[in-house]
């Protein structure tokens, strides 16, 4: 019984399911772009499989004919619209026409109505009605079953209709519902990621080439991407910024601004903007302008990280700061001006009012203005007849100039008011005013009507130049300024100031440059009566005058001048001459001088010659010693001399440390009396002070003030020595700041000097010797200066001198000296030398090679830094340096060790010069250097630096 079915149920099922896996071959992408092509294809793909279901019918025993065929038009209609469902129709009555089964009018009208069904229940309308499908899709089939209950006898099996066409109309839809959505959600998910990768493609085209910096940051703020134009803005690569904190590369007093917008950012702001300043790659700062918003998992909602635009704003903030600054010029200008200034819109409103106007229109009208107050309305009728004529004409670009009087119980007052158009671009925005209060100058000038013919006289005859003035006095009663009345014919002469210029003028209009040091003066003469006569040159005349200042009338003042420019270029004249005479003495001191120089270096370099040549002939060790002890000790003495020129020619930097006072006074005073016929008395304090101080320069002033003194006593005598500690206040008058000084006096029992000279034996190039030179005592002065010392004099001629200096003492103790002898030093490893002079860098191989090290010597700098960096990073074999300071035309010591010090910041690297009073010698380490060699020096000094930094 059940076996004829099973073929035609198969057929029909597996049909069925044919149905539901065509549509898969049309993505949703396609039929959203090809909507009829689409619908036209799957019209035939139905129709043919309606077609072929009818071939398989299945025959119930009551006659009734059972295929999915009425089922199909209605699902067409509903899932692929009216053009697939016209397609299904046209082809099942092609096909049925032949069927031996149906009614072909009946057929036809149950497939035309069921596509239309099909159709109809798409609708919005319905969709909207019955919003869940299978609801639809079960409606549909029963309407679809009644509809053929009644078409035909052929149908009218309630069972069949009621219960087939629904289940199979709910079956089948239901399998291309759950196709139809998952094809569209699986092109729709191709969709968004094309999309997505379109949308990556566009930004990073727009990203790489933009001319702002486009960045992505994770939200504690990480660089997570950064386009190319970061290297403008910032100096840095993108692949410098990545992995790295945006916060450092902000500066510090600009981070709580920027922290503040992240914030916002992170606490749900769509957009926020900040400006701040970066720190560029090359540490120098750049004004940029960013604005962030935050990027969200479209589907998670959680925040994936920041998306940043970055400009440089650089030249707007420059404007910005130029048109602050050009604003604030301007509210300056307008509040600082004694004029009434103001400006009206066109409808006449203020729009600028400066403090002087404000004032002014309070005290005479009562009324305090305030910007965006019409002009015309507060005014009287009266006024505003006078006034709207002048402002319309300015509105129509006429300049306008006119007298406005102001009529009060005791006064009348009379303003001068000047209306100029404000054009922007070619249209007339408004007008703006000054008014000025010409009352004093119109009653100045009535007054010098009345008083011509009284003074006519007087000053067509006057040769001396004369000026009335009136004191102008504030509310507090001081002078700020004068005004003109009156000046004669000599006052123009003089001068070359007409009076028709100044008179009735303020003396700040007409030289506003005038100081207010000669308003107050004038003004004390003007109220006290006290008379006052002073010489002055007059810039603006270029003319020098004498000027007597007196007191006409209370409140008035009245000046005679005199022109003496002739007089004071003949004092001129005698001065320069006196001046010239100077300069021929110095010179002629300087001869002296340099001729003194070349005699004590010329003996120094005789004894040196005479012990060296001593030295080679001598065959005893013991006596080529002794040459050679007493070459160097006069070497010595060369070196303190060129310490001396140092000294007084450039201030000579002291190179200072703490020192035994008491031990260099007695040193430097035995070695310089010996061979002398003067006795020493000394007086020096058990417990006295140490003091910083430069050891040389120090002995130096001990010995030139000993030299004095001998000189002085030619017959010999004694020098007392006296040395104590002293506490200075500054009510002293010593030239010294407050505190703890060591106190030492020199005093002869010689000639003295006289009262007179004392004043300047201080002074470069005096002196009272026939022979000297004037520079012992300068230099002496010179020093203690350095050290923050002074030095003084006083003297009774007949009895004697006594010279007294000071030195700051120091609360640190005297470093311990070794004691005399050989110093030892021995090395290993390279030891780089760079000098231009071939005869020390001979010398200097020679040493080093003598202490143990391997010397490398070179003339020009960058050699010497190719030497140490090729040395670095291979075999590091060099241990240290000594740089000349300068090399002429080359690269010297200077600029060497800032190189080096990049790779090495450790290494000892010693500074060597001529230059003692050079800063990088007093204070090397603060350019780079390990410690500084002063020349000439020796080979013990060496070995002490290299002791100490070597070892």
């Amino acid at each position: 019984m059940l076996l004829p079915w099973i073929v035609p149920l198969g057929a029909n099922l597996f049909l069925v399911n044919l149905i539901a896996v065509i549509p898969q071959v049309f993505p949703w992408k396609f039929k959203k772009e090809h909507p009829v092509v689409s619908q036209l294809i799957l019209g035939t793909f139905f129709g043919l499989l309606a077609w072929a279901s009818s071939r398989f019918p299945v025959l119930l025993p009551s006659g009734v004919v059972l295929d999915a065929t009425l089922s199909i038009p209605p699902l067409a209609g509903f899932f692929f619209g009216p053009i697939s469902a016209g397609v299904v129709v046209l082809l099942g009555l092609a096909f049925w026409s032949f069927s031996p089964f149906l009614n072909f009018p009946v057929t036809a009208f149950i497939l035309v109505l069921g596509a239309l069904l099909g159709w109809a229940f798409s609708t919005k309308a319905i969709k909207k009605t019955l919003p869940w499908v299978w609801l639809q899709l079960l409606l549909l089939g029963v309407t679809v079953a009644v509809v053929t209950l009644v078409a035909h006898p052929i149908f009218q099996n309630l069972v069949v209709s009621i219960v087939f066409y629904p289940a199979s109309i709910l079956l089948i839809g239901f399998l291309l519902n759950a196709v139809e959505s998952k094809n569209k959600t699986l092109d729709q998910m191709l969709l968004v990621t094309q999309q997505s990768q379109e949308s990556e493609a566009r930004f990073r085209f727009l990203a790489e080439n933009s001319s702002d910096m486009i960045t992505r940051h994770s939200p504690d703020g990480t660089y997570l991407y950064a386009s190319p134009a970061s290297e403008r803005l910032l100096g840095y690569k993108p692949q410098e910024l990545i992995g790295h904190a945006a916060y450092e590369f902000i500066y510090e007093e600009d981070l709580p601004n920027v922290q503040n917008s992240h914030n916002a950012i992170l606490s749900g702001t769509v957009v926020a903007a900040v400006m701040f300043r970066g720190i560029r790659k090359d540490n120098s700062l750049i004004w940029l302008e960013t604005t962030s918003h935050t990027i969200y998992d479209p589907d998670t909602k959680e925040l994936l990280g920041i998306h940043a635009t970055t400009r440089d704003i650089s030249e707007r903030k420059k404007f910005e700061e130029e048109l602050q600054t050009s604003q604030a010029n301007l509210e300056v200008l307008l509040q600082t001006r004694r004029e009434s200034i103001w400006a009206v819109d066109r409808e006449f409103n203020y729009t600028i009012l400066n403090d002087f106007f404000v004032e002014n229109y309070q005290l005479f009208f009562g009324i305090t203005l305030k910007i965006g107050m019409n002009a015309l309305m507060i005014l009287s009728p009266e006024h505003q007849a006078q006034w709207r004529p002048h402002y319309e004409a300015a509105l129509n670009g006429e300049k306008q100039t006119f007298e406005f009087t102001i009529s009060l119980k005791n006064d009348v007052i009379i303003f001068e008011v000047f209306l100029n158009p404000i054009f922007v671009g070619n249209s007339i925005s408004g007008v703006s005013a000054i008014s000025l209060n010409i009352t004093e100058r119109q009653r100045a000038a009535q007054a010098l009507k009345v008083s011509e013919t009284k003074y006519r006289m007087l000053f067509e005859n006057l040769t001396l130049g004369f000026a009335l003035h009136k004191v102008i006095f504030n509310t507090q009663g001081d002078p700020v300024d004068y005004r003109y009345l009156e000046v004669n014919p000599a006052f123009e002469k003089l001068t070359g100031i007409k009076a028709q210029q100044i008179v009735g003028k303020r003396v700040l209009e007409v030289l506003p440059q005038t100081e207010a040091h000669w308003i107050q003066t004038f003004g004390q003469v003007a109220q006290t009566g006290t008379p006052f006569t002073y010489e002055n040159f007059a810039q603006e005349f270029n003319k020098y005058f004498e000027t007597i200042i007196f007191r006409p009338e209370e409140g008035h003042f009245a000046v005679l001048f005199a022109d003496i420019t002739e007089r004071k270029k003949a004092e001129e004249q005698r001065r320069q001459l006196e001046t010239e005479l100077n300069k021929i003495q110095k010179l002629e001191s300087l001869g002296i001088l340099a001729g003194g120089i070349a005699h004590d270096f010329n003996n120094l370099l005789t004894g040196i010659y005479m012990n060296l040549e001593m030295a080679r002939k001598s065959t005893s060790p013991k006596t080529l010693d002794r040459y050679l002890e007493t070459a160097g000790k006069t070497m010595d003495r060369a070196k303190n001399l060129t310490r001396q020129l140092l000294t007084f020619s450039k201030g000579g930097v002291p190179h200072k440390k703490v020192e035994n006072v008491a031990d260099l006074l007695q040193e430097t005073i035995n070695f310089a009396l010996s061979g002398s016929s003067v006795a020493c008395d000394y007086q020096i304090a058990a417990d006295l002070w140490p003091c910083e101080l430069d050891k040389s320069q120090i002995a130096q002033v001990i010995e030139n003030l000993v030299i004095n003194a001998v000189q002085a006593m030619p017959q010999g005598g004694q020098l007392r020595v006296e040395a104590a500690n002293q506490v200075i206040s500054e009510e002293a008058g010593l030239s010294l700041a407050s505190g703890r000084y060591v106190r030492v006096s020199l005093a002869d029992s010689g000639m003295g000097i006289p009262s007179e000279l004392l004043g300047q034996i201080f002074d470069p190039f005096f002196t009272t010797k026939a022979t000297g030179h004037g520079l012992g005592l300068a230099t002496c002065f010179s020093i203690l200066k350095k050290h923050e010392g002074h030095i003084g004099v006083t003297s009774t001629p007949g009895k004697g001198t006594t010279f007294s200096f000071y030195l700051p003492a120091s609360s640190e103790t005297t470093a311990q000296e070794s004691s005399p002898g050989e110093v030892n030093h021995h090395g290993l490893g390279k030891f780089l030398i760079l000098d231009d002079e071939h005869v020390i860098r001979e010398g200097l191989e020679k040493i080093l090679t003598h202490l143990g090290y391997t010397p490398l010597s070179y003339a020009d700098g960058e050699k010497a830094i190719e030497a140490f960096t090729n040395d670095f990073y291979q075999k590091k074999e060099i241990v240290g340096m000594i740089f000349d300071l300068t090399i002429p035309g080359k690269t010297g010591g200077r600029e060497a060790v800032d190189k080096i010090r990049l790779l090495n910041p450790d290494i000892p690297i010693f500074v060597s010069s001529g230059y003692a009073e050079d800063e990088v010698l007093t204070k090397p380490t603060q350019y780079g250097f390990t410690a500084s060699l002063s020349k000439p020096f020796g080979i013990d000094d060496l070995k002490n630096l290299l002791n100490r930094y070597l070892k």
